[in-house]
């Protein structure tokens, strides 16, 4: 592991701080010719990567500027990873983008990417590109916004103001948190109605023209586009994979956008009546779906070779359909091998909302314990899950109701996952 740097660059104005883009691969050629050092590495992805600097505690931002970017192929990927000043824990990614290189090149080759600044943390900021490019570019800068100022821990401290440190931070990191869940900071959390008050759900029910009731299936579809959203996946040039058998406005949503979405398990490829399932002239026009929403066959309980190197993908419903919790768990875990490392899955599980008897019509409804063990499995195997927020369970008075009329104690439950290079 590399030391960290303090200090890259003496600029603390209000311009921010200059932060050296290759000095953490001194050297190292970058992926955009005319980038870098001379020398190849080992990454062949690799575009730069800063060290690892301090900010001031609070909302900043770092600015990629690539002047002189030339590119027709490719996208890059942008992100921002965290890690203790004592390099007591491992790098953990904060914030991701991603974008096309020609639309980069068409809009000035400027990048803004935000994060949150803790003390005791620095932050670096990284680029990749993965796919095919023929980008090359004059030079490339990085700055941070708000540069970290000594004078701040030394007000703190003199005040009496609680400092966090990395140890503190580490401990809210738990993989199992009692904290309530909300959109307007989504991680793996179960669906409770006060999410629908938030801002967040209102600004996508207004963006997706919802005139029906705010109810938890509708949570589900927002929940994914607010997800993939933060993470800068609802973008041109981002390639999705949905097992989606319900009613959906998802692929539609996402192909706006410029997403490239392909639906899996809806019948044969290409089958004009399983598009029409997720049409929605309203949100995305006719031309626009057929360019980016494909079908595929595709066995829940098996991963065609054909699906991988995806940025995201989601499923609804399909660990329902499963005949056993083991299955939900394989159903997960095969799936990540269908993304790019560094992709990040999103499922949505229907849970026992407490420890009530289930009706013999909820289907493979899971368990807190068992959602647990399935994110235990992914970090297993080297992925990384988002924290799980699923304390606050109580029945979903609007779920589906069973054959005696009763309402069974059934909830959603939201797990993303991310695949590691390890993974």
């Amino acid at each position: 592991m590399m030391d960290v740097m303090e200090v890259v660059g003496n600029s603390t104005s209000g311009a921010g701080q200059e932060v050296d883009p290759f000095a953490f691969f001194p050297g190292i050629s970058s992926r955009i010719i005319g980038l870098g050092g001379a020398v190849p590495g080992h990454d062949p992805s690799y575009v730069f990567h800063t060290p690892y600097v301090r900010a001031r505690r609070g909302p900043a931002e770092f600015t990629v500027r690539i002047s002189g970017l030339v590119a027709t192929t490719g996208t890059l990927a942008v992100r921002i990873h965290m890690q203790p000043i004592d390099l007591s824990a491992h790098a953990r990614l904060m914030n991701s983008e991603r974008i096309a290189l020609a639309r980069l090149s068409e809009e000035g080759g400027e990048i803004r990417i935000g994060f949150e600044g803790y003390p005791g943390m620095t932050y670096a900021v990284l680029g990749t590109i993965s796919d095919d490019t023929d980008a090359w570019a004059a030079s490339l800068t990085v700055s941070l916004d708000q540069p970290y100022d000594p004078a701040e821990d030394e007000l703190a401290e003199a005040t009496g103001a609680p400092v966090v440190n990395s140890a503190g931070l580490a401990a809210t990191s738990q993989l199992v948190s009692i904290s309530k869940p909300t959109l307007t900071a989504p991680v793996s959390q179960i669906f409770t109605p006060e999410q629908i008050d938030e801002e967040p759900f209102q600004r996508w029910r207004h963006t997706l023209q919802i005139d029906g009731p705010s109810d938890r299936l509708l949570w589900e579809q927002i929940y994914v586009l607010e997800v993939l959203s933060r993470y800068g996946l609802l973008k041109p040039g981002a390639r999705g994979l949905g097992f989606d058998a319900t009613w959906s406005l998802l692929p539609a949503a996402m192909a706006k956008r410029g997403a490239s979405v392909v639906i899996a398990g809806t019948g044969a490829e290409g089958e004009t009546s399983a598009l029409d399932h997720f049409r929605r002239p309203a949100l995305c026009d006719d031309m626009t779906f057929a360019d980016h929403v494909s079908t595929c066959s595709a066995d829940l309980q098996a991963v065609p070779p054909e699906l991988v190197n995806f940025d995201f993908l989601w499923s609804r419903g399909a660990t329902a359909s499963l005949e056993s919790p083991a299955a939900a768990l394989k159903f997960v875990e095969d799936r990540m091998i269908c993304l790019s490392q560094g992709g990040i899955a999103i499922h949505l599980i229907e849970l026992a909302a407490g420890s009530w008897p289930l009706d013999p019509v909820s289907g493979n409804v899971l368990r807190k314990g068992e959602v647990e063990r399935i994110a235990l499995q992914l970090i297993s195997r080297g992925n990384e899950v988002a924290q799980i927020r699923a304390d606050a369970l109580a029945p979903d008075d609007r779920g589906r109701r069973g054959a005696s009329g009763a309402v069974p104690p059934v909830t959603s439950f939201a797990l993303i996952a991310r695949r590691t290079a390890g993974s």
